[in-house]
C-alpha cells in the first residue's frame, strides 16, 4: 500500500503520555461522540482515538508475554495450573481493553463516515486496523479453563497481528507528535528520535521505516530528517526565519573583521604603551582572517562531499539542501566563525606576520589550532599571574 502523510498536521495539543487504561473495576465509560466537530477537532479526535486503540493493544501484549512464559513451564500440571489462576486474575482486565478498542474502532469507522477528509487521507489504514483487531480478538483467551497448548500455538499469530497493528497506529500518529516535540527546540537542535518513540513504537526496525517515510515527505514534519543517525533537526518553515539564519552568520563574520580592526588600532586609538601590534598590519591581518575563514569553509565543504560520496541514501545531505542546512547549522557555524576569530588573534600575537598560506592552513585544522593558543593562553596567565604575585609579594 502506498504511503501518504499529510503535509499539513492538525493543531498540536501539549504533549502528553499515552493513556493509560484504568483498573479493571472500573465501570466500561462509552467512547461515542456527537459527531459535531469541525474538521481540525475530527482530526485531534482521530489521532486521539489510534493512540488509544495503540496503548490498549500493547497492554494486551504485555499480558500475553506473561502468558507465553507460563506456557512454556516444563511441568504440565504446575502449567495448567499457573495459567487457570492467572487467567482467573486478569481476564477481566482482558476484557476491559478488548472494550475499549471495540469502542474507539467503531467510532473511528463512524468518524471516516461522517468527515470525508479523514476517510480520504486514512479510510484504507482504519481498515487495516478494523481486520487486524478482529484476528487479534478472535485468538485471545477467553476461559481460565482453556489448555497452556491451545493458547501457545495461537500467540504468535496475535503478536504479529498486534505488532503490525502498533505500526499502523505510529504511521498515523507519530508524524504530528513528532512536530510537537520539535516545537520545543530551538533551530538547529536535534531530537534523539528512537528514544522518544521507542515507547509508542519498540521496534527499532518500525521506527526506521517511519524515519524514511518522514525523509520521503519532507513537508510533513517541522525539521530535517536523518535516517541513518536516527536523529531530526529542528527547523522553521518561514523563509524569513531561514534568511536571519544567514543574517546571523553574516552578523558573526563582520564582528570578526572588527576584532581584526581593534587588534591593529587599539594600541594607537586607547594610546596603550607597547601594543604588540600596530596599524601597519591591518592590511595583513585581514587577509589572514579571510584565508582562514576560506580554510575552515575547505574543511566543511570535504566532509560535505565525503557524505555525498558515501551514497548512504537518507541522512541529511548537505549539498542538496543548502540553504536549509544553513539553517539548521546556524548555531555551530556562528561557532566555528567564532573560532575563526580567536585563530587570527592567537596568530597575530604568536606569529610577526601572517601569511595567507599559513592562515588557510590553520583555518582548515582550526579546533586543533583553537586548542594550543587557548594553552598557551592559559600557561602565559599562570605564568604572568605568578610573576605579579611575588612583585606584590
Amino acid at each position: 500500500m502506498s504511503r501518504v502523510i499529510a503535509s499539513a498536521p492538525p493543531p498540536k495539543p501539549p504533549l502528553s503520555s499515552p493513556k493509560r487504561s484504568p483498573p479493571a473495576h472500573q465501570p466500561v465509560l462509552e467512547t461515542a461522540r456527537p459527531l459535531n466537530l469541525n474538521p481540525e477537532e475530527a482530526d485531534m479526535r482521530f489521532l486521539g482515538l489510534i493512540r488509544d486503540i495503540r496503548a490498549e493493544a500493547q497492554n494486551i501484549s504485555k499480558y500475553l508475554q506473561d502468558i507465553k512464559k507460563i506456557c512454556e513451564l516444563t511441568d504440565q500440571k504446575v502449567r495448567e495450573q499457573e495459567l487457570k489462576s492467572f487467567l482467573q486474575q486478569n481476564l477481566e482486565v482482558l476484557e476491559y481493553n478488548k472494550t475499549q478498542i471495540q469502542d474507539r474502532v467503531k467510532e473511528l469507522r463512524k468518524l471516516a463516515e461522517t468527515y470525508p477528509q479523514i476517510y480520504d487521507m486514512n479510510g484504507d489504514v482504519i481498515a487495516i486496523i478494523e481486520n487486524l483487531w478482529q484476528r487479534i480478538a478472535v485468538n485471545l483467551p477467553r476461559s481460565p479453563d482453556e489448555e497452556a497448548n491451545q493458547i501457545l500455538q495461537r500467540l504468535p499469530k496475535i503478536d504479529k497481528d498486534v505488532n503490525e497493528l502498533v505500526f499502523e497506529a505510529g504511521y498515523l500518529t507519530i508524524p504530528p507528535r513528532l512536530n510537537q516535540h520539535l516545537e520545543q527546540l530551538r533551530t538547529g537542535r536535534c531530537l534523539d528520535f528512537h528514544s522518544t518513540f521507542e515507547d509508542e513504537l519498540p521496534k527499532r526496525e518500525d521506527r526506521v521505516k517511519i524515519l524514511s517515510l518522514l525523509y520521503t515527505h519532507p513537508l510533513a514534519v517541522d525539521g530535517v530528517v536523518d535516517v541513518e543517525n536516527g536523529l531530526v533537526y529542528r527547523a522553521s518553515r518561514k523563509q524569513s526565519r531561514r534568511w536571519a539564519s544567514l543574517a546571523l552568520i553574516m552578523a558573526t563574520f563582520l564582528a570578526g573583521t572588527i576584532a581584526v580592526y581593534l587588534l591593529a588600532y587599539l594600541g594607537s586609538l586607547l594610546n596603550i604603551e607597547n601594543w604588540p601590534i600596530g596599524p601597519s598590519r591591518f592590511t595583513e591581518l585581514l587577509v589572514g582572517y579571510l584565508f582562514l575563514t576560506v580554510g575552515g569553509i575547505a574543511h566543511i565543504g570535504i566532509d560535505v562531499l565525503k557524505q555525498a560520496r558515501a551514497e548512504k541514501g537518507q541522512s541529511f545531505m548537505a549539498i542538496e539542501d543548502l540553504a536549509l542546512w544553513i539553517h539548521v547549522k546556524e548555531l555551530s557555524i556562528s561557532a566555528g566563525i567564532g573560532s575563526v576569530i580567536i585563530g587570527i588573534i592567537g596568530l597575530a600575537f604568536l606569529t610577526p606576520k601572517v601569511e595567507w598560506q599559513t592562515a588557510f592552513f590553520v583555518g582548515y585544522s582550526i579546533d586543533s589550532f583553537v586548542d594550543l593558543f587557548l594553552q598557551r593562553f592559559g600557561k602565559t596567565v599562570a605564568t604572568s599571574t605568578e610573576a605579579l604575585k611575588e612583585k606584590m609579594g
